[in-house]
Parts: structure tokens; C-alpha cells; sequence
């Protein structure tokens, strides 16, 4: 093969490469499922509860405003968490230990108690005809909840 063919060769190879790597990413952007955690399986709560304009803005902005506390709760965890585990290097039990224990333990009961009164001011925006639907969405949001969390754990090895 002579260099000229070799040239020609080795530009319809990168090309053929490149057009097949465009249609591959192009292919999976495509199907790519919309939306987070639970994509499908997401509620519209507009809809479930045939909400008009006005309760529909109010319940998005409850849903930021709970979405910022649990993100700080959480954030205050991870500093308790880190050095809760650091301390391993130690190998000493430490009252800190307790200390940090607790206060992880009254973090969840902060994140419980906020995911009950954000749940708690949906109910109150719905109109007497929208609260027979309360019990389809919390049956939905727990078992979108439960899903989440078995996500999370480690799976079985057989």
C-alpha cells in the first residue's frame, strides 16, 4: 500500500469512527429516560389532584422550600458523619461518639418531621373534593420512597 492509500485509508477509518460514535451518543440521548430518581414512576401531582394554577404555584414553591431543609439537614449529617468515621483511626470509643449519635438520631427526626408538615400543607392547599385522591398519593410516595431505598443497600450476591 502505498502512503497515499494508507492517508485515504486512515481518513475514512476516523471518519467511519466519528459518525458512528455521533450516532451511538445521538442513539442513547434518544432513549435516555426523562427526569431523576423514580423518572417513570414520578406522580404529576398537578394533575393527580387536578389542581388549578393557584395550588399548583404554592405546592412548588412548599416542595423548594422542603427540598432546601432536607438538603441542609442532610449536609449537617455528612459534617457529623465524617469525624464520627474518622475516629476509626483512633480505635478509641469516645464520648463524642454518643454525642454524634444523638444528634444524627434528632436529624432524622428532623427530616421526619418536615417530610410530615410538607406532606401535611399539601393537604391543607386541596379542595374537599381533592382529598379523596390524599391516600392514591401517599400510598404512591411511600412506595416511591421504599423504591429509593432499596436502590440504595447492597444487593444480594447468590
Amino acid at each position: 500500500m502505498t502512503n497515499m492509500n494508507k492517508l485515504k485509508f486512515y481518513k475514512v477509518a476516523a471518519t467511519s469512527l466519528l459518525i458512528l460514535n455521533i450516532i451511538l451518543v445521538s442513539a442513547f440521548l434518544i432513549t435516555k429516560p426523562k427526569g431523576g430518581p423514580g423518572g417513570n414512576d414520578r406522580l404529576n401531582v398537578k394533575d393527580h389532584f387536578k389542581m388549578d394554577e393557584v395550588q399548583h404555584d404554592i405546592f412548588l414553591k412548599k416542595v423548594e422550600l422542603h427540598h432546601e431543609e432536607m438538603k441542609t439537614i442532610k449536609e449537617k449529617q455528612l459534617e457529623i458523619l465524617k469525624p464520627y468515621l474518622y475516629s476509626l483511626r483512633n480505635s478509641q470509643e469516645t464520648g463524642e461518639q454518643a454525642v454524634a449519635i444523638q444528634k444524627m438520631k434528632e436529624l432524622e427526626g428532623r427530616k421526619l418531621t418536615s417530610t410530615y408538615n410538607h406532606l401535611n400543607v399539601l393537604k391543607s392547599i386541596l379542595k374537599e373534593e381533592q382529598l379523596p385522591l390524599f391516600d392514591s398519593f401517599l400510598k404512591h410516595r411511600l412506595e416511591a420512597m421504599s423504591k429509593i431505598d432499596r436502590n440504595r443497600r447492597p444487593h444480594n450476591k447468590k
